[in-house]
């Protein structure tokens, strides 16, 4: 559901899920908690392994501390473990490891969609509008369905995944996370663009 930011890989594709010895899931901050914009104190998502298409129940804790607008980036690396190794994912048509020069992109296909924003944001009193302008982020177990997954990226979310998200604001750093998690193909398949 809304989403258009995970993964792509065009090599390696039968290694699949083959290599997965447990289900994972860790968060973490790695920017500096004295200077970041934005700090995540807590996110999680169930079940694990993550399994799409499916309904996720995901919860998130923290703050907005700056505002953030068009004038800061998002530098975003994917990797996959394969082999045992965490083999980066390539940026090829703004999926996967990408630089994106205008985070504001991401709360645009809320307006696509008929401006409707989630029904977890909006109980929750996150906004979904840009500039993001200095709030609390509390929002505890909420219910997200990704309803279909294009065909052809269906491998792409099956095993373990790294993302590593940096935060710039002109050369500054000023928020860093980084996420590890399982994440498995469900048994219905559907069509569409990569998360609908």
């Amino acid at each position: 559901m809304y989403g258009r930011q995970l993964l792509v890989f065009l090599s390696l594709v039968s290694c699949g899920s083959c290599f997965l010895t447990h289900h994972t899931f860790s968060f973490q901050n790695c920017g500096d908690n004295n200077t970041d914009y934005i700090h995540v104190t807590n996110f999680d998502i169930l079940p694990k392994p993550i399994t799409v298409p499916g309904i996720l129940n995901v919860t998130i804790t923290g703050d907005v501390r700056k505002s953030l607008g068009n004038d800061s980036r998002l530098n975003v690396t994917i990797e996959k473990k394969l082999l045992g190794r965490w083999t980066k994912v390539p940026c090829v048509s703004s999926v996967g490891s990408c630089i994106y020069d205008n985070p504001c992109e991401f709360v645009q296909v809320f307006a696509a969609k008929g401006g409707k924003c989630p029904d977890a944001f909006v109980n929750n009193g996150i906004p979904c509008t840009c500039p993001f302008n200095p709030s609390q982020l509390s929002m505890p177990y909420s219910i997200f369905n990704i309803s279909s997954i294009r065909d052809s990226f269906q491998w792409l979310v099956d095993g373990d995944f790294r993302f590593t998200v940096n935060v710039l604001k002109d050369t500054q750093n000023v928020g860093c996370f980084t996420t590890t998690m399982t994440m498995k193909r469900s048994d219905h398949h559907h069509s569409g663009f990569l998360f609908s």
